[in-house]
């Protein structure tokens, strides 16, 4: 029969490995520095300008490096740090930790 994919998120005890260039590559991809093209900033409250990346951005970068659907996220934690009353307008500091899990895949054969 044909072989099946079944995803599964790897974990510490997960036997699933990678190769030497498969290791070498995303580490080398990790270690990469984001350019000014991904880079978006805005004025915040009292003049400031804050520097971010946006979440849309980020997922497309995930995808490039680990594959669509190669990957997870969930937030861990979430907290706002200010919330802001400036002529009319509300402005939220917020803080997120977010883990990212990938996906491997085992491929099962069938026996002939």
């Amino acid at each position: 029969g044909p072989a099946s994919h079944e995803p599964t998120l790897a974990g510490p005890d997960s036997l699933y490995q990678y190769t030497a260039n498969e290791y070498q590559a995303i580490q080398h991809a990790l270690r990469q520095k984001l350019g000014p093209e991904y880079i978006s900033s805005r004025q915040a409250g009292g003049g400031q300008k804050v520097c971010y990346i946006e979440g849309h951005k980020v997922i497309s970068l995930a995808n490039e490096m680990f594959g669509f659907n190669g990957w997870a996220h969930s937030v861990t934690q979430q907290n706002v740090d200010f919330v802001d009353l400036n002529n009319g307008r509300f402005y939220v500091g917020v803080c997120a930790f977010v883990k990212v899990q990938l996906k491997m895949w085992a491929m099962e054969s069938a026996k002939a």
